[in-house]
């Protein structure tokens, strides 16, 4: 089944930060079938995974080297904005602001 949207509380995205990028690109390429296409200049080496020419996933380069590789699943929201306000209204922390991120929407970690 192809999702073409998400209602709020559903998983959305999943993405990879490996420290070796094309190694990582080449074993789900094997695994899975992927094609793993390097993004323009300005994503920072993030590469969208597709699979039958449908995106399925991200990979890009791990942001801390202090820390394994993970993969980070992300949540649909209707407001990333209130979504991370009410995250440390509660509590919790907001680790990444939210941002936009190119023509994809806005997100928050």
């Amino acid at each position: 089944m192809e999702m073409t949207a998400y209602e709020p509380g559903t998983p959305s995205w999943i993405d990879l930060g490996a420290p070796d990028p094309d190694a990582a690109a080449a074993f789900y390429e094997g695994l899975f079938g992927w094609t793993c296409e390097q993004g323009p200049p300005e994503s920072g080496g993030y590469r969208m995974c597709m699979l039958r020419g449908k995106p399925v996933a991200g990979l890009g380069p791990q942001q801390n080297p202090d820390m394994p590789p993970f993969w980070t699943t992300y949540i649909s929201v209707d407001d990333a904005d209130a979504a991370a306000a009410r995250v440390t209204e509660l509590g919790g922390t907001v680790i990444v602001e939210p941002m936009d991120v190119m023509e994809a929407g806005r997100m928050a970690v």
